[in-house]
């Protein structure tokens, strides 16, 4: 299908808990899963995959091989969580962080960010220099961070997580 790409994302930050329950309900509305060929079987199914990255220390990555929309869901729930967010899809990579007033989306080669000599020459007519580029190519090629809940910590149970206050 021409109009669905193969997608992934990364979610990481500190959030509130009201932040963490919109990104849950941000990945499966979404349709996307933990990893290529399968979504989340619900809200439960995905609030365990969250916990468990937060329990290993990392950032969230979820993945949807039949994507349409560029994550968009994902995009408007870590905006209201204030959460980090990285998707690359279809040749670019798209990231916001809490600060930013807008997403910065850069063209991607071999999973990292490239600029091309149209948006070297935009930039420099717009006053921008190949310094403040190379900054906006470093913060888009940095690590998401693991995510976080303000106040939370998460602890193990037999074979699930649990979300506490810390």
């Amino acid at each position: 299908m021409g109009d669905r790409f193969a997608t992934h994302g990364e979610i990481g930050g500190v959030v509130t808990r009201e932040g963490f329950d919109a990104l849950v309900a941000g990945v499966v509305t979404q349709g996307c899963g933990p990893d290529w060929g399968g979504d989340f079987a619900g809200d439960e199914d995905a609030t365990q995959y969250l916990l468990e990255a937060m329990f290993k220390g990392t950032a969230v990555r979820v993945f949807d091989d039949e994507c349409a929309d560029g994550f968009n869901d994902i995009m408007a729930a870590c905006r209201g969580a204030n959460a980090c967010v990285k998707i690359d899809y279809d040749a670019t990579i798209e990231m916001w962080r809490p600060g930013w007033r807008s997403t910065e989306s850069v063209a991607a080669v071999n999973e990292g960010p490239a600029v091309s000599l149209e948006r070297l020459r935009k930039a420099m007519g717009s006053g921008e220099t190949v310094a403040d580029l190379i900054l906006k190519l470093e913060k888009i090629e940095a690590d998401v961070e693991p995510l976080a809940v303000e106040g939370h910590k998460v602890v193990r149970e037999g074979e699930s997580y649990k979300l506490v206050e810390a």
